[in-house]
């Protein structure tokens, strides 16, 4: 298929539906038209990868600011299988691990959340205003 600034060429008929070509041989398209990679393998750029929910997910800890003033450490290992996340690593507290994991879970195309390999190095002590 020839793809130039977002056009495709009347010449790659074949590979695409007729639907999506006009009269005079050129249509713009959408990148939903375009991409057929499934939400699970986009990476950060947009560009397929093996790992992309893996990848996006690590990305979206690294930058959240609550885990950022909680120093987290990022001893979170991220493994993905198809669309279901499995987390493996420590953790210092179980406040972390609920935030560590409601980020996966919030990241598009992600099915399962699987945290059963992280380690509470340290129970939350419950504060009280006295």
């Amino acid at each position: 298929m020839k793809l130039r600034y977002g056009l495709v060429s009347i010449r790659s008929i074949i590979l695409i539906p007729i639907s999506f070509l006009i009269i005079t041989g050129y249509k713009k398209i959408t990148t939903e038209e375009l991409s057929t990679i499934p939400k699970e393998r986009i990476g950060i750029d947009g560009r397929y990868t093996e790992s992309g929910l893996a990848t996006r997910i690590s990305k979206s800890l690294r930058e959240d600011e609550i885990l950022i003033a909680l120093d987290y450490d990022n001893n979170v290992h991220i493994a993905q299988s198809g669309r279901k996340i499995i987390l493996k690593g420590t953790v210092t507290d179980k406040y972390t691990l609920e935030r560590v994991v409601n980020i996966a879970r919030a990241e598009k195309g992600v099915k399962e959340v699987n945290a059963e390999q992280i380690i509470i190095l340290q129970e939350s002590k419950n504060l009280s205003l006295e």
